[in-house]
């Protein structure tokens, strides 16, 4: 049997970003280096808490890296599967 995955809304996954905007996510999502979204209705989506929790465990520290990143495209396999 599969393990639930919890899932998490805009503003919990706006505030563990440091309040990244919703423009910039969408461009990491798009790039491969921020989690995907999930569809939960016609007008809901949602993001899996442990995809969240990776992403931050894995971000570097100094200016601007997740900015760079975006800009490179870079994307992490490791990460991101």
């Amino acid at each position: 049997m599969s393990e639930i995955r919890n899932i998490i809304g805009e503003e919990q996954v706006k505030k563990a970003c440091g309040g990244m905007s919703k423009s910039t996510r969408w461009r990491g999502e798009r790039k491969g280096i921020f989690p995907k979204r999930v569809q939960l209705s016609d007008n809901r989506v949602g993001w899996f808490e442990d995809e969240i929790i990776e992403w931050q465990k894995n971000l570097q520290r100094g200016p601007a890296v997740f900015t760079e990143n975006l800009k490179k495209g870079k994307y992490s396999k490791e990460t991101h599967g």
